[in-house]
């Protein structure tokens, strides 16, 4: 079996087009978060670099991580990868820098935002379960210690006392933290919506962009009507 042949190329935030492109599959925020020109042809151009991977030929890849030591890639055409970099000049000239952001094929930045979303929420909820489990500890210690108050009075006990009130109140004040953070982070109605509107304001900022933007636009589409539908 041949071997899969990909092509990686990149466009500069300080072209049109590499702005537009940009800001289609990232948004306004994160091109608007970049560093910017302050003189020159390019001042107040964003300093960035949108960096994309077709594969040109389909076949196999070798990955020695995976089950079988690779995979057949099949998606001949196709744009794998799309990334935003700051931009960095040095010694052998300029090019992308750190990355900020990447997305797999047909995905948005939504869609990482999603998932970072769904990894917050089960961060939250070891949080919580963490939370509730000081509160009971602190509770069964301070059954002991009320026991041992009432038999001998030591003044010992109260000081041992105070500290476990202590901790179970910290504890409630994280729990109450937590069980607030995932009440904001529970809104799937209007996690949608908010996503659906801003696929829909990146699809139609890109009404007037050439031919060469209508795999942008029919994505958009899709995207736009699976959220409709969810």
């Amino acid at each position: 079996m041949t071997h899969a042949q990909f092509e990686t190329r990149e466009a500069f935030l300080s072209s049109d087009w590499g702005e537009a492109k940009a800001r289609a599959w990232f948004g306004d925020a994160a091109v608007d978060a970049l560093p910017r020109y302050v003189r020159g042809p390019n001042a107040g151009k964003p300093k960035g670099v949108y960096v994309w991977t077709k594969v040109v030929r389909g076949g196999w890849v070798r990955c020695p991580g995976l089950d079988g030591g690779g995979y057949v890639e099949t998606r001949r055409g196709a744009i794998i990868e799309r990334a935003l970099y700051t931009l960095e000049s040095g010694r052998y000239g300029r090019g992308a820098g750190t990355l900020l952001h990447r997305l797999d094929q047909d995905e948005t930045l939504a869609d990482v935002q999603a998932r970072e979303l769904r990894h917050a929420l089960e961060r939250l909820l070891g949080d919580l379960a963490a939370a509730e489990e000081k509160i009971e500890t602190a509770e069964r210690r301070l059954a002991k210690i009320d026991v041992k108050i009432a038999k001998d009075g030591d003044p010992l006990w109260a000081d041992l006392r105070a500290e476990q009130v202590a901790r179970r109140e910290a504890a409630e004040r994280d729990r109450a933290t937590a069980e607030a953070a995932i009440a904001a982070l529970e809104a799937p109605e209007a996690v949608i919506a908010a996503e659906r509107a801003e696929l829909i304001r990146r699809r139609d900022d890109l009404a007037d962009m050439p031919a060469e933007f209508d795999e942008d636009r029919r994505f958009y589409d899709r995207m736009i009507g699976a959220l409709a539908a969810a």
